[in-house]
């Protein structure tokens, strides 16, 4: 699912965007082609955040009313960590994770354990929690560019599309239901 052009990452992210859109949540989808931008640049793989950040801080100059950033992976483990069953289906688990070497940290954590904590009580088993994590190569995974920036791994190498699909729904669900909050 990682390299082919229609079944990858990129298109459950634009399934989530549908899904957020259905509950009338304006967003953006960010569909930039890092690694092909890293080959013609002839950059490293650790320079991917420094290109993903500029199109963040694009979109942070151009819209103020941005209240969250996603940054949507797979996970490398196993199907048996990354799979569970709800409602008589398999479905790719969620795991939330944030950078500790920013400003945003606890904003971000805070945020993090939130959606974890709403999928949990409304679809048990689907969230794997809460990783905290010293960046990869020094990077923040960009959520020092913003608060309530989270990176979250959908399910891993071995779910289907089906399956992280089905887990984009139950997640648009509880955003909605976080942004549908007082004070939010």
């Amino acid at each position: 699912m990682a390299f082919d052009d229609e079944l990858n990452i990129t298109k459950v992210g634009k399934h989530l965007s549908e899904q957020l859109e259905g509950y009338n949540i304006k967003n953006m989808h960010d569909t930039t082609d890092v690694m092909e931008i890293l080959e013609k640049q002839k950059l490293e793989f650790q320079q991917a955040y420094e290109i993903s950040g500029e199109n963040i801080q694009q979109a942070l100059g151009t819209h103020n009313s941005l209240r969250m950033f996603f940054d949507i992976h797979r996970d490398t483990k196993p199907r048996i960590v990354t799979t569970t069953t709800i409602n008589n289906q398999e479905v790719a688990k969620l795991l939330f994770t944030v950078s500790t070497n920013h400003d945003n940290y606890a904003e971000n954590l805070r945020f993090a354990m939130l959606l974890h904590e709403r999928l949990e009580e409304k679809f048990p088993g689907v969230s794997r929690g809460v990783e905290e994590r010293d960046s990869y190569f020094d990077s923040t995974y960009n959520q020092d560019l913003f608060g309530q920036s989270v990176l979250i791994e959908v399910g891993g190498i071995e779910n289907s599309m089906e399956e992280a699909n089905r887990t984009v729904e139950f997640l648009a669900e509880a955003i909605h239901d976080i942004l549908s909050e007082p004070n939010r």
